[in-house]
């Protein structure tokens, strides 16, 4: 009799846990000889949460924009990413990283945010560089 109580219990219990792979620090390869590049992270703003860009070099780079793309477009609350195009400055010698550094949070609770920091290298030859989203 008790085998068949705990059991429910137990299943009920394992359906709740999910595993969440959170690393603090990704990092991405892009062709050098590329002006443009992008930035996806995955992003859910029905939450209230939302990327910020909180820093960058801007002597190298210039954000040209950020937009959320929903995976779902038609299911209200969909979480998707958000993409961050960023342009390559005319006359730069790039070097071979760089780290742009992300905060995810709702704006009025950003002690509850986490930071994401994105390291970027740079290499000559690749042609990996991910379309610009819009053009």
């Amino acid at each position: 009799m008790n085998k068949w109580i705990l059991l429910p219990g137990l299943l009920l219990f394992s359906s709740c846990y999910a595993a969440v792979y959170d690393s603090p620090e990704m990092a991405m390869t892009v062709d050098s000889s590329q002006s443009r590049f992008v930035i996806s992270l995955p992003s859910n703003p029905t939450t209230g949460y939302s990327w910020t860009l909180k820093n960058y070099n801007s002597n190298l780079f210039k954000l040209l924009s950020s937009q959320f793309h929903p995976l779902k477009p038609k299911l209200i609350g969909s979480g998707g990413k958000t993409v961050f195009v960023f342009q390559v400055l005319k006359g730069v010698k790039l070097p071979v990283r760089s780290t742009f550094e992300f905060f995810y949070a709702r704006p009025w609770e950003p002690e509850n945010g986490r930071t994401q920091k994105v390291r970027v290298n740079f290499q000559k030859g690749l042609n990996t560089a991910a379309p610009v989203i819009g053009e």
